[in-house]
């Protein structure tokens, strides 16, 4: 089990190393931090529903219909002024952009929620 659990030591160091590299080659001024948020959401959504359940056939709240129901239920939100969802806090723009990252993921990855699938 040491072993194992030195070459996990040794892949993770391996990965921050790779992380610190790639930012240096990003721009501050391309992403600003607050595009970092989305990931609150995405904790927010474990805390919830199970890390990743979205990226599974039967999860939750994760067909096509629901992503994009969610989608337009924070941009209405936002467009008449609410700045913080009711259940998260977050501002309703921050899921509705998570959401879309959600359903681009989900569209490239070719998964299809078992509800999405023709009966």
């Amino acid at each position: 089990m040491a072993h194992y659990d030195k070459f996990l030591e040794k892949q993770l160091k391996l990965v921050e190393v790779a992380h610190k590299e790639m930012k240096k080659h990003i721009s501050p001024l391309l992403i600003p931090s607050e595009m970092d948020n989305w990931k609150d959401i995405l904790e927010s959504g474990a805390a919830k529903h199970g890390a990743n359940n979205w990226l599974e056939k039967d999860g939750n709240k994760s067909s096509h219909k629901d992503m994009h129901d969610s989608m337009f239920h924070h941009l209405a939100e936002s467009f008449v002024g609410n700045t913080k969802d009711k259940d998260s806090g977050f501002h309703p723009l921050l899921h509705l952009a998570t959401r879309a990252l959600m359903c681009y993921t989900s569209q490239m990855r070719n998964l299809v929620h078992s509800d999405d699938e023709l009966k």
